[in-house]
């Protein structure tokens, strides 16, 4: 029997799928491509702008978690991401990360955990 996405007999564990690449850690399949990715930095990059909290949440969304990392810090060594932003961004990134720290290295999440003003998340050496 065929289940439909969203149908009656649908359910959340239907839809979850064993972790592997492209699995973020709640298990559910995220798929971005390379190329919606490198459109939405781009266009951020072009506004030339500061993001705000909302815009931030937009393009966390659109990227997907296992590439918010790699944004975060596109985003940062553009400027674009102001200090208060920087806060609250920093550790959602890492949160939000499938494997945090094959997405940035361990001396990049140091710097920007830093630059955050936040205090290191377990399981990113010192």
């Amino acid at each position: 029997m065929l289940r439909v996405p969203g149908g009656p007999d649908d359910t959340v564990r239907d839809r979850i799928r064993p972790r592997g690449e492209g699995v973020g850690r709640t298990g559910i399949l995220v798929v971005v491509s390379q190329a919606l990715y490198e459109i939405t930095v781009n266009a951020l990059l072009d506004r030339d702008r500061a993001l705000t909290p909302a815009g931030w949440d937009a393009a966390v969304a659109r990227v997907g978690p296992p590439r918010v990392p790699q944004l975060l810090a596109e985003l940062d060594d553009a400027g674009l991401i102001g200090p208060e932003l920087l806060a609250s961004a920093v550790p959602a990134a890492w949160g939000l990360a499938d494997r945090p720290l094959d997405r940035l290295p361990a001396g990049r999440w140091r710097e920007l955990y830093g630059d955050a003003g936040a205090d290191l998340p377990p399981g990113l050496p010192r």
